[in-house]
């Protein structure tokens, strides 16, 4: 087991990182881990845990805050009357296929890898940001089966694949 004096610097950045993730999240309107990851990354590396396997080590860190906050998230939404509950048994299956299917892939491509696909997705999501205009629509109601499931599963593996939940 590391020394005290190994931890308590890690456990103090976590806790500052954390911190900062959930206002910037709270302020973009983003969900953290597009704050987390890159900042576990960087936090990781500099207090003498990289390796080849780091970008691996951060989505998977960032995807298991996801499994302990994201039950909460939902029961929050739930109470606002913010939760289509049909619509999430019809998506779940295939949002859980591409997850897994993205998480399999990320532990077994390089580090760099997901450093690039992180890049290019959150680059993506910042461009619509600073772009974005609220009338843009793909269309006016969902697509039907089979390309909403594709849809879904697609997302969720990108998701997967950066360490996001994409609530």
């Amino acid at each position: 087991m590391p020394e005290m004096s190994a931890l308590l610097p890690m456990v103090a950045l976590l806790v500052v990182i954390g911190g900062v993730a959930g206002v910037v999240a709270g302020l973009l309107g983003v969900g953290g881990g597009i704050v987390l990851v890159p900042a576990f990354f960087y936090a990781f590396s500099h207090l003498g845990y990289d390796g080849p396997q780091l970008m691996q080590i951060c989505v998977a860190t960032s995807l298991a805050t996801i499994v302990v906050t994201s039950p909460r998230s939902v029961a929050s939404h739930h109470k606002k009357g913010a939760v289509d509950w049909q619509m999430l048994r019809g998506w779940a299956p295939f949002i859980v296929a591409g997850a897994l299917a993205g998480t399999l892939v990320a532990a077994v491509v390089k580090s760099a890898v997901l450093q690039v696909v992180f890049g290019v997705l959150a680059g993506l999501a910042g461009l619509y940001m600073a772009f974005g205009k609220p009338g843009w629509r793909l269309g006016t109601e969902l697509p039907g089966q089979p390309l909403r499931g594709i849809m879904a599963a697609v997302v969720a593996f990108c998701l997967a694949m950066m360490g996001l939940g994409g609530g």
